[in-house]
């Protein structure tokens, strides 16, 4: 039924879209053709038209006059000659005869030969030895920097305390099904005892591998080497599945 009303509503549109197509192409059809005008009938008469004479006029051909030019005399216009400019003469001026002074002759003498003067003998110079006096400089041994207790502790006991850590690592099977890597570094108060107190991480990409470093080194109190006196250790601790 519904298809129904569906299809009748259908045909009904096309059916208006087709009147309305077909109404306005009437109305164009129609407006643009134009009435027909009636038409009118005209009477004509035909009548013959007499055509006048038409008379020739002869032209008189007037014989030309010969016109008499009346002569014009132009004023002659004397032109001046342009003044002559007086010619500069030029004076010649006398050339003076240079005369030449006679030098004086010179009389050369003689030269007589120079005798060669030995030069005296000079008395032996005696050299004195400057004695040189070496300042000794006595270099200044630079003091080496001490090394901190922890620092020193460190260098000793390095080998030692990575092979501890490395065998009682705690790595959370969490961490390694994630696959979850990285570096955390934990800082700790070691006392003469060898036991641990103050642990915190200074920095870890992780707070699972946090927390299982702090327990690390929670359960290595009391094995590590004991220290003179009571130190504060900071230890990188890796995690790694390779």
């Amino acid at each position: 039924m519904h298809n129904h009303s569906k299809s009748l509503l259908l045909s009904l549109s096309i059916h208006v879209l087709i009147l309305l197509s077909l109404f306005g192409i009437y109305k164009y059809a129609f407006s643009s053709v134009k009435p027909i005008e009636k038409e009118k009938r005209i009477c004509v008469n035909l009548t013959r038209i007499k055509q006048k004479a038409v008379v020739a006029q002869k032209q008189k051909v007037q014989k030309s006059k010969p016109l008499h030019k009346k002569i014009v005399k132009k004023p002659v216009i004397h032109k001046k000659a342009p003044a002559k400019k007086p010619k500069r003469v030029k004076k010649k001026v006398p050339l003076k005869k240079e005369i030449k002074k006679e030098e004086p002759k010179v009389i050369e003498k003689p030269i007589e030969p120079i005798k060669s003067v030995e030069p005296a003998e000079q008395p032996p110079q005696i050299e004195k030895k400057t004695e040189v006096v070496a300042n000794k400089i006595v270099a200044n041994e630079i003091p080496q920097k001490k090394m901190s207790d922890e620092e020193q502790y460190l260098e000793n006991n390095l080998a030692k305390i990575s092979q501890l850590i490395k065998e009682n690592l705690y790595y959370p099977r969490m961490a390694r099904k994630r696959g979850i890597q990285g570096s955390v570094t934990v800082r700790f108060m070691l006392l003469k005892d060898a036991t641990v107190t103050q642990i915190t991480t200074i920095s870890s990409n992780s707070g699972i591998l946090t927390r299982a470093a702090i327990k690390t080194i929670a359960e290595l109190s009391g094995k590590f080497p004991k220290p003179k006196t009571d130190l504060m250790l900071t230890v990188p601790i890796q995690y790694s599945l390779h």
